[in-house]
């Protein structure tokens, strides 16, 4: 191939033109459009011509990781705060008026609690991402 008609075939697939228009201007397929841009432009495309059932799925650990930051945000966290914004707000007589400072030792924890599982889904959904690279 020549190298004008490569800078042509970058140049519509950098304006985003549709691939099919290319495949049917130039001649070729989707696959070789894609190592032409990719070789042109040192950038690695991955092509996945493998059939959608045999595609990875979500690995458990992301999943984990998804599951345990919704729970830590909407649970722990969010009740830690509405705890204290009551207490507050009711200036100290609620959630549980015999308590005292305890109410804030409660909120702080609901809020410490959530952070934790929060962080903890964030690391998980990051070593599920690295195995992806690397595997």
């Amino acid at each position: 191939m020549s190298l004008d008609r490569d800078e042509e075939i970058i140049a519509a697939y950098a304006a985003g033109e549709d691939l099919g228009h290319i495949e049917r201007r130039f001649g070729i397929s989707a696959s070789e459009i894609r190592r032409i841009v990719a070789t042109e432009t040192e950038i690695k495309v991955a092509t996945d011509n493998r059939p959608s059932a045999q595609r990875p799925r979500v690995t458990p650990s992301a999943a984990a990781g998804i599951v345990l930051i919704a729970i830590g945000l909407v649970g722990p966290c969010a009740g830690g705060i509405l705890w204290l914004a009551v207490y507050y707000l009711s200036e100290t007589a609620y959630p549980v008026s015999s308590w005292q400072e305890g109410n804030l030792a409660v909120g702080l924890s609901g809020m410490c609690a959530g952070s934790v599982l929060t962080v903890t889904g964030v690391v998980l959904l990051l070593v599920a991402r690295s195995q992806r690279r690397d595997g």
